[in-house]
């Protein structure tokens, strides 16, 4: 059945410091279950995390896509009342182990499944496709951090002609009018963009889903909007809201990249060069009435350098994502020859009966 609200996230990110994975957004009530799969590519986890979401009822289901293919899916997180259920795929590059096994956490290894005889015979295939997969995102990782370099350097150069002064103001007017008490203060971190094989990518339509008002922030040099939105987000945490809030994956523990208050119907999304649209029907906040571009016009040059290559070196890294996404495919092929779907049938019987018992109590 159907949830109400289904959202769309990202938990995990390629970024410059390498493959980024939010586990402690996973953490949460005494009431929680978490199913994590285990099995090698091609073993069935992510259609195995779908047909637990179209089998199991819920109030609110979140839908975790993988960043290097948003089509697949890396969990799910179902909520009814103040139970949830969140099932992931605990494989590398995002492994995840059980702290409180049987306790909070069951695991489900859907490698079982694999004949080891048809898998030898592939042992040759397997371990050179394994291998360029690693070498391809240790190139993705070097150039996401060159770029991030030059983006950070950018972002700097703005914040010197930033008026924060004027933008503390312009905050305060705004929560003023949009914000008045909520039920309680709560954050969750997610990524809602992600870098792939097609560019930078939205996971689904979870803006408009969220909230009936979104803002977008037009900001082409990354300081006025991160620091904008870190003032309504204080703001809206100290007045009692709970906020989702999404960073950038190209600075993703300081540069704060939307932020939603689903209570308020109200939400802020950053518009850039590199952002797909997203659309409004609000009026635009022009980052730039709150910069001194007579000062960051001294520094034309250089920003047109950063943007430039930027452009380049991120237009590169989406290249290796294509490359890298068709050695996986070959890579789950071999090893989906090896694997029994009656086994497969099995664990997914078994993940609907536990996520049920844990959302009816």
């Amino acid at each position: 059945m159907p949830a109400s609200m289904t959202m769309h996230f990202f938990l995990g990110a390629h970024t410059p410091r390498g493959y980024l994975m939010r586990f402690d957004q996973l953490d949460r009530g005494t009431h929680d279950r978490k199913l994590i799969l285990k099995g090698g590519p091609g073993c069935g986890k992510a259609t195995l995390i779908r047909r637990v979401v179209e089998r199991v009822e819920a109030d609110a289901v979140e839908l975790i896509h993988c960043p290097a293919d948003p089509a697949s899916l890396d969990g799910a997180i179902l909520s009814r009342g103040d139970r949830r259920v969140v099932i992931f795929d605990g494989t590398p590059p995002h492994a995840l182990e059980p702290r409180y096994p049987g306790v909070v956490e069951t695991l489900l290894d859907l490698g079982e499944g694999l004949d080891e005889r048809v898998l030898t015979g592939e042992a040759g295939a397997i371990l050179a496709l394994a291998d360029r997969e690693r070498e391809l995102t240790g190139r993705i990782h070097r150039f996401l951090a060159a770029a991030g370099a030059l983006l950070g350097d950018t972002a700097q150069l703005a914040l010197r002609a930033v008026d924060t002064g004027k933008l503390e103001r312009f905050a305060e007017r705004l929560c003023r009018r949009e914000l008045t008490t909520g039920a309680g203060a709560a954050e969750r971190v997610r990524f809602l963009t992600a870098l792939t094989a097609e560019g930078v990518v939205l996971a689904g339509d979870t803006p408009g889903r969220l909230c009936e008002r979104i803002y977008p922030i037009d900001d082409p040099y990354g300081a006025v909007s991160r620091l904008l939105l870190e003032g309504i987000r204080q703001r809206a945490l100290a007045r009692d809201y709970a906020v989702i809030s999404c960073f950038c994956p190209m600075a993703p523990f300081a540069g704060l990249e939307h932020l939603f208050i689903p209570e308020a119907g109200v939400g802020f999304v950053t518009r850039r060069r590199m952002h797909p649209d997203l659309p409004s029907e609000l009026r635009p906040i022009n980052g730039r009435r709150f910069l001194d571009m007579e000062t960051l016009g001294l520094r034309r040059q250089r920003v047109g350098f950063n943007r430039r290559a930027v452009q380049e070196l991120l237009g590169e890294a989406s290249r290796l994502f294509g490359e890298m996404a068709a050695v996986h495919a070959a890579l789950e092929a071999r090893y989906r020859r090896a694997m029994d779907d009656s086994d497969a049938d099995r664990m997914t019987d078994r993940a609907c009966t536990l996520a049920e018992r844990t959302l009816a109590g």
